[in-house]
């Protein structure tokens, strides 16, 4: 569906953003679409994870969160929350009971022209979460290859172009992503792959005319090693996953 300007808006303090009858906050949703007869309506709602103690991200880009004129800007809501509630979907009621929702942010005036993105909560191991992303960053005349990453297993592995370390990508096919990322302590390595993905309508300087390909049922596979030692290794699904090239 598509909606005219008039029908958004947002607040900061509390996060939360209305487009037309559909309300998006920290603390959940309330959905009624109606798309020519087919409609969805519902209410879900977040609360904090009880498997570990919910890490707090509100500054994932470090110092540059205090650059002026980025391109884009991200932000990290929640990693980890169970979600409740139910979705009319078309004439199928759908139950969400203790699954895992994730939630980010992006403002700026444009989309990176090329970048990588990889979300998933879905893993063997409940208590692991990922975020990463890895991008090409406009700074005045020049240009660089940022990365944001944190895994969490009951504590946070972070990952970053402004802590001391690397990060490599390869692209196959246009749907698999390899990255390795390093930091003083820790090396990560992810596989991902994309199984399905939509089109969606992305911004640019002269407005809403990317088209990004998304999807939500990816595959990822990770290791994380420290000093050659292999501490954490584990396979998720239904991972988001965005390859821009």
């Amino acid at each position: 569906m598509k909606y005219d300007l008039a029908y958004f808006e947002s607040h900061n303090q509390p996060f939360q953003i209305r487009i037309g009858n559909c309300t998006f906050s920290e603390n959940g949703i309330d959905i009624d679409l109606n798309d020519n007869g087919f409609r969805i309506r519902g209410v879900l709602t977040y609360t904090k994870s009880e498997l570990y103690r919910e890490i707090v991200i509100d500054n994932i880009m470090g110092p540059f969160k205090y650059i002026k004129h980025l391109e884009c800007n991200h932000g990290l809501v929640s990693m980890s929350r169970y979600i409740s509630g139910t979705l009319a979907i078309g004439a199928k009621d759908v139950l969400f009971k203790q699954g895992k929702g994730y939630m980010e942010k992006d403002w700026g005036k444009s989309f990176p022209k090329d970048y990588s993105w990889i979300q998933c909560n879905h893993f063997n191991n409940p208590d692991i979460s990922l975020f990463c992303s890895v991008a090409h960053i406009p700074f005045g005349l020049f240009s660089f290859k940022g990365y944001l990453c944190t895994l969490i297993d009951k504590k946070e592995y972070r990952f970053a172009t402004y802590i001391k370390g690397k990060a490599k990508t390869r692209i196959h096919s246009g749907n698999i992503l390899k990255v390795r990322l390093t930091n003083k302590n820790f090396t990560l390595f992810i596989h991902a792959r994309t199984e399905q993905s939509a089109q969606l309508i992305a911004p640019n300087r002269k407005g809403m005319k990317s088209n990004i390909k998304e999807g939500i049922s990816g595959i990822v596979k990770i290791r994380l090693y420290s000093e050659g030692k292999l501490l954490l290794k584990d396979h998720g699904t239904n991972a988001g996953i965005e390859i821009v090239v």
